[in-house]
């Protein structure tokens, strides 16, 4: 870092050495040729430098630096560009993409499309697979998700009963309006997952951290090159939180043509997926903590809709 502005001074003189121009040539130079951690650190370092020398720089020069190097370098950009990936497939693609994961030349395959199914009919994220888990409750049938994030709900609206704020660090899914066929694949991947785990853990020596972080990643490449193969040509690629939007969309939809408003779908799509409000983004959580939780307000969606949502929302000791 040193060399590197001393090679700029000693090319120019520290006499013309304007605190603009090597910042743009620091920028130019390093931006895009060193990780984010390293530009962090010559920045700092040049902005240090600077600061600690008042007699070569001015408020104004000072500040058209600091545009200058908090600015986004085209590596980055384009990096973000790369990660995009599709909000929503075509029957067709999604017919051809199950066929590819079927192939047995895919080992983890069947794992893959178990995972992406049950993800488009429940919409949880896909780490919140890790600990779901099949209960009953009153003789019916759920799914029991942990949150990523607290969802705290504003009952005040909904019934006397309940009226208030209450905080959620789980959700429940009945399964009772699930078909037959939609409930099996929901229980073999519960089953196959905890049973994948188990065998991972053992004949790999892992914790159970590290075996579902590394059965993920073989998920989601044996996902993304399936959908490569299925769907030859296709501008963005697919992931396993892509099964999450594709449910967002669909039952959001179903919800308006049903005669909700779209405030009222909000609310109801923000209780069932599990978000910390109304305005999710859908980014992921890395864990459940107190500034994690925004209040939901819940408006009168009808006595079937109220029921169903006091049934998702169980409390947990």
């Amino acid at each position: 870092m040193r060399n590197s502005f001393g090679a700029y001074v000693s090319r120019n003189g520290i006499e013309n050495s304007q605190i603009e121009d090597m910042g743009e040539w620091l920028f130019t130079v390093k931006r895009n040729d060193i990780t984010s951690d390293s530009w962090r650190l010559y920045r700092a370092a040049l902005l240090s430098t600077v600061e600690m020398n008042p007699e070569i720089w001015n408020r104004e020069s000072l500040d058209k630096l600091k545009v200058r190097l908090y600015e986004k370098s085209d590596k980055s950009m384009a990096k973000k560009k790369d990660k995009r990936t599709a909000k929503n497939l075509t029957q067709a693609d999604l017919n051809s993409l199950s066929d590819e994961l079927k192939s047995p030349k895919r080992t983890y395959g069947i794992s893959t499309l178990l995972w992406f199914k049950s993800s488009l009919l429940t919409g949880l994220r896909p780490n919140e697979w890790m600990g779901a888990e099949i209960i009953s409750i009153e003789n019916e049938e759920c799914l029991k998700v942990k949150n990523l994030k607290v969802m705290e709900v504003n009952f005040a609206s909904l019934t006397k009963e309940t009226s208030g704020r209450s905080r959620f660090l789980y959700r429940t899914i009945p399964l009772d309006g699930f078909s037959t066929s939609e409930k099996k694949v929901i229980r073999a991947w519960v089953v196959h997952l905890k049973t994948l785990t188990a065998t991972m853990m053992e004949r790999l020596s892992m914790s159970k951290e590290s075996a579902q972080k590394a059965l993920y990643e073989r998920c989601r490449s044996t996902l993304y090159s399936a959908h490569q193969q299925s769907c030859p040509g296709a501008k963005k690629g697919v992931s396993l939180y892509t099964a999450r939007h594709i449910f967002k969309v669909n039952n959001k939809q179903k919800l308006i043509e049903g005669g909700m408003t779209q405030a009222q779908a909000d609310v109801y799509m923000a209780i069932l997926m599990g978000h910390g409000s109304t305005k999710s983004n859908y980014a992921y959580g890395d864990g459940v903590s107190d500034t994690d939780a925004s209040t939901i307000n819940i408006e009168k969606l009808g006595d079937e809709k109220e029921n169903f949502l006091r049934r998702v929302l169980t409390k947990y000791d």
